[in-house]
């Protein structure tokens, strides 16, 4: 999606990944508004545009399917990713190299993703301590 690319805050917009090395991977893009402070410089710079927080790309292999997130990744996209991951079926991979941001809810679900059997890959120090604690606290109860 280009940065000028306009959508309705909370649409998911489907499109072929253009940057990608095989050409049929699909990708979705969730939209959100960006928020504008009241202050003069912060509201000039913002302009109030449309920007992508979660990008979703399904990349279908011989062996297994790696589905990469991009940007940041909130409860709200969770439906949307278990449908991806049903979809694909056989043996997962989620590669979590490029997520910046993350909420609870999404650490207890990528904790619960690698107890099935799925691999997360490329997932970085802050998130694997985040879910290492998320485990060690449902146990203690």
């Amino acid at each position: 999606m280009e940065s000028g690319t306009r959508g309705v805050p909370g649409e998911v917009t489907e499109f072929l990944a253009e940057n990608s090395a095989i050409s049929e991977n699909r990708a979705k893009c969730f939209l959100a508004t960006a928020i504008c402070s009241s202050t003069f410089e912060r509201h000039a710079l913002c302009g109030c545009h449309t920007t992508v927080t979660l990008k979703i790309e399904t990349i279908p292999g011989e062996d297994r399917t790696t589905i990469k997130l991009i940007g940041r990744i909130r409860a709200e996209h969770l439906p949307e990713l278990r449908g991806q991951i049903a979809e694909s079926g056989a043996s997962i991979v989620l590669d979590l190299g490029e997520v910046t941001l993350v909420d609870a809810d999404v650490v207890r679900f990528l904790s619960a993703c690698e107890s099935e059997g799925i691999q997360l890959q490329h997932c970085s120090a802050y998130l694997r301590e985040w879910i290492v604690r998320e485990r060690e606290s449902a146990i203690k109860g």
